[in-house]
């Protein structure tokens, strides 16, 4: 039956789209390799057309976590830094510098070079003053790390794109030729960002992780070297669902255990993707 909020009470046309896009999205994450290499062809055809309508749902997504941001770091003194690991496109870190405080300053990081040199430049251009990028991936430690690459270029933001974790991408077309890319610690690198920007009082440091996978490791490094406490935002998106049997369970997991150590911290975490 049809009621006059949509189709089974589900909102306006655009808000069925958008709870059958979320729908078909998780549905293709939990096909076989073999089906989901099948269906890409189709799959990219598609979010090339959908582009306009995943900016717009981006925003939104986007929208109130900048408002709790911004709530949430309104009376702080020191400075205010936002640090984008896996900036991708650049079209999140971008939303984030439309809709937050104008003071912040912001640091990112990409290890895909065809998107690093796409989305800097941009970046670059519309931020002078307030925007550094690094070709660099985040780690556990300083030195050259081994990358995956999925092959995928479609989309506003590129999903699963590159990690550094062998085993998340079982479906990439790459695997067989790994990449080298310098990585960083990133523990020891927030502390120094924090020492930088200490005048007076520490900055208020908030921080995206899109790093496919790679999240465990850095956050489980970061609390080994007591440096979780540098963080009072994160922005982040696990990525357990992308692995198989054994693997998939040993970081859902790990997760968890992640998630008890944020919230002893007293770090603010939203999940999303």
């Amino acid at each position: 039956m049809l009621k006059k909020n949509g189709f089974l009470g589900l909102g306006s046309g655009q808000e069925q789209a958008d709870v059958v896009w979320r729908f078909l999205r998780q549905a293709y994450r939990n096909l076989s390799p073999a089906v989901r290499g099948w269906l890409a062809p189709l799959r990219d055809f598609y979010i090339d057309r959908d582009i306009p309508n995943a900016r717009r749902r981006l925003h939104a997504v986007i929208q109130p976590v900048a408002a709790q941001i911004s709530q949430a770091s309104a009376l702080h003194k020191g400075d205010r830094i936002f640090v984008d690991c896996g900036f991708n496109t650049g079209e999140v870190l971008q939303s984030y510098i439309d809709f937050l405080p104008k003071d912040f300053k912001y640091y990112g990081f990409e290890v895909n070079e065809p998107l690093f040199a796409q989305a800097a430049l941009g970046l670059l251009h519309r931020n002078p003053q307030i925007v550094s990028l690094q070709f660099r991936a985040v780690s556990d430690t300083d030195g050259e790390a081994e990358f995956f690459y999925s092959g995928t270029s479609h989309g506003l933001v590129i999903g699963e794109g590159t990690t550094i974790v062998q085993g998340m991408l079982p479906d990439d077309t790459q695997y067989g030729r790994p990449q080298k890319a310098r990585a960083i610690d990133f523990s020891n690198w927030v502390g120094q960002i924090v020492r930088n920007h200490t005048s007076g009082r520490p900055p208020y440091v908030v921080i995206k992780m899109d790093i496919e996978g790679a999240e465990c490791m850095v956050l489980e490094h970061m609390a080994n070297m007591e440096t979780l406490n540098n963080i009072n935002f994160l922005i982040i998106e696990f990525h357990s669902h992308l692995l198989q049997g054994n693997l998939r369970q040993e970081y859902e997991m790990r997760e968890d255990r992640l998630r008890g150590v944020l919230a002893d911290r007293g770090v603010q975490v939203i999940e999303w993707g």
